[in-house]
């Protein structure tokens, strides 16, 4: 029922950040160090070739959306918008898929996930443009959300990374996961993800990036335990309720005969976009073919 919707959506963003968290938790950044340029060229080229197929797209399929409950829509602002949305990659999905194949702690999942998030933080920054432009705004949106991520990431790393690392000390004189450790923990991780979210770029990459700087030296007995205090009641109760919620939000009925080959056409257009796009960048890296394929 409508009325239960907002309750549900709730769960679906708890659970949400927990299985972002675990994600965060699971990987091994140091399988892809050195690789940082690689990474950004990677996330370059998976968001220009889809942003540019897709403003080809907005502008073929833009007459049939020229007008919405009777309102004009502006056609920069809707190519734009459909740009963007294709150019974004859905970090969750993503991992999911990572994590149901075990491939979530390999060179190449690690890098995927790295390439996934800088996408994520440019994603919501090109929304925010599309936003300015659609509200007939400036661009001080965009350098603000930005700015803040960077000064969030140089806060977390260089502040919190090391009062993390207390953590492993406080779990090897207790003998096991307490109460109290896992309060700091998850007082840490809703605060991490509150804050992208008020920044602007998704509750989700708040939540990645704590896992992300959790202690990796000697924290393998901590580790174990967070992820068996949490992964069961996140990846079994809490995260199937965030797809339930998304799929309550998708009306297939309303599509149309229009809508059909719209959406075969965007989605053709979204796939070949990334894998094209994903999988040249990881070439012009030196990376062999088959896992330029596999990234994209």
């Amino acid at each position: 029922p409508p009325d239960v919707r907002p309750y549900l959506s709730v769960i679906a963003q708890l659970g949400l950040a927990l299985f972002m968290f675990i994600v965060g938790l699971e990987v091994d950044l140091s399988l892809i160090r050195g690789r940082g340029r690689a990474a950004g060229a990677i996330a370059g080229g998976s968001i220009a070739l889809p942003f540019a197929l897709g403003i080809g797209t907005a502008v073929l399929v833009y007459p049939w959306h020229s007008e919405v409950d009777g309102r004009p829509v502006p056609m920069l602002a809707f190519v734009l918008f459909l740009a963007v949305a294709l150019s974004i990659t859905a970090l969750p999905v993503l991992a999911r898929i990572l994590t149901e194949r075990g491939m979530q702690r390999t060179p190449i999942g690690v890098l995927a996930l790295a390439c996934a998030a800088i996408d994520d933080v440019l994603g919501w920054s090109l929304l925010a443009v599309v936003v300015a432009v659609a509200a007939g705004g400036d661009m001080a949106g965009v350098a603000r959300i930005l700015g803040l991520t960077l000064a969030f990431a140089l806060v977390a790393f260089l502040v919190v990374r090391p009062l993390l690392a207390r953590l492993v000390g406080w779990y090897d004189r207790e003998g096991r996961l307490t109460p109290d450790m896992l309060a700091v923990i998850l007082v840490g991780l809703f605060l991490s993800a509150w804050l992208t979210e008020i920044i602007g770029v998704h509750a989700i990459f708040g939540a990645f990036f704590f896992g992300a700087i959790m202690p990796r030296r000697g924290a393998a007995g901590l580790t174990r335990a967070i992820l068996e205090r949490l992964e069961q009641v996140s990846l079994l109760l809490l995260l199937p309720v965030f797809f339930v919620v998304a799929g309550l939000q998708v009306d297939v009925g309303s599509i149309g005969a229009d809508g059909i080959w719209q959406l075969g056409l965007i989605l053709v257009v979204a796939i070949v976009g990334k894998v094209i796009g994903g999988g040249v960048a990881a070439r012009t890296q030196g990376m062999p073919r088959r896992s330029s394929t596999a990234i994209g």
